[in-house]
């Protein structure tokens, strides 16, 4: 009886932690995908208060299984209602003025910290500053750049070994081309890439195509991110719960399409059929206890 008692203890405190963790993940990364380590802390709290209802009595199961039930729909199904009507038609919901610039700019920070949106366009702007040099430096190839350096309007222009860019894996140092100033102090350098390969024989132009497709690619990326971010498609499971979870109080939320007032007349009666109901059970409670004594 007591080993079971303690599997139960370690299980609890177990998932206690693992809920604390994923809610850590997710105040870490305030990126879209992260939603995920939001969504799952919610999961797995709601699945511990399901696993401590079966572990007691009748009257406390009910009551922690109407808990789990409430809490499922009020901050999950609801929660995911809101988005998709969102997602749909972002005028449908209206939210406070604050919040949603305060929304929208924590979204803006998410994305340029995702695509290193300042050293993106540092790269694109040395890359169209190779794009339009004279045919005699484009056409020099990088084995004789290790020879000599060329100079380019303001910059001198070599080659140096530099730590390629990688989110996961830094492998060994690869070839960069590398600005220089007059005095030879080096400004800046095209950042350089494990899955690309370019070759000695290859020339500085050459050089530029292969990674100015890439760059350019993830700006244009970056750019659609940006737009849909004004015109409001940032909301996500983690920016949208806190304010649903005050949905009687709050006043943050005003609902402007059919489908999204539906959704919240189900949403603010659940809330409030719950609460009446349990201050009502907690008052039954009391009254048959002083009418004992």
């Amino acid at each position: 009886m007591e080993r079971h008692e303690k599997s139960d203890w370690k299980f609890l405190v177990g998932t206690l932690a693992l809920i604390f963790v994923l809610k850590l993940i997710g105040l870490k990364f305030p990126v879209y995908f992260f939603d995920f380590f939001t969504f799952l802390s919610v999961l797995t709290g709601i699945g511990l208060l399901v696993w401590m209802a079966l572990k007691t009595d009748k009257l406390v199961r009910l009551s922690l299984a109407s808990l789990s039930i409430f809490l499922f729909l009020h901050l999950v199904v609801f929660p995911f209602l809101y988005l998709i009507i969102i997602s749909r038609n972002p005028e449908s919901v209206e939210f406070d003025g604050y919040v949603y610039k305060t929304e929208k700019a924590k979204a803006i920070n998410a994305l340029n910290t995702l695509f290193r949106i300042d050293n993106l366009k540092k790269q694109i702007s040395l890359l169209r500053l190779i794009e339009s040099a004279p045919d005699s430096i484009r056409n020099i190839k990088l084995e004789e750049l290790k020879k000599r350096k060329v100079s380019y309007r303001e910059f001198i222009i070599g080659l140096k070994m530099k730590q390629p860019i990688g989110r996961f894996k830094r492998p060994n140092q690869m070839e960069s081309l590398v600005f220089y100033n007059s005095r030879m102090t080096e400004i800046t350098y095209i950042l350089n890439r494990p899955e690309i390969y370019v070759g000695d024989d290859n020339t500085i132009d050459n050089y530029r195509l292969k990674f100015q497709k890439i760059y350019e690619r993830a700006f244009r990326s970056y750019n659609l991110e940006y737009r849909a971010i004004n015109r409001s498609h940032f909301w996500g499971y983690k920016n949208i719960l806190p304010f649903t979870l005050n949905i009687t109080l709050g006043g943050n939320i005003k609902c402007r399409s059919a489908g999204a007032n539906i959704i919240y007349f189900f949403h603010y009666s659940l809330v409030w059929i719950f609460l009446i109901g349990f201050l009502s059970s907690l008052m039954t409670d009391l009254v048959k206890r002083f009418s004992k004594i």
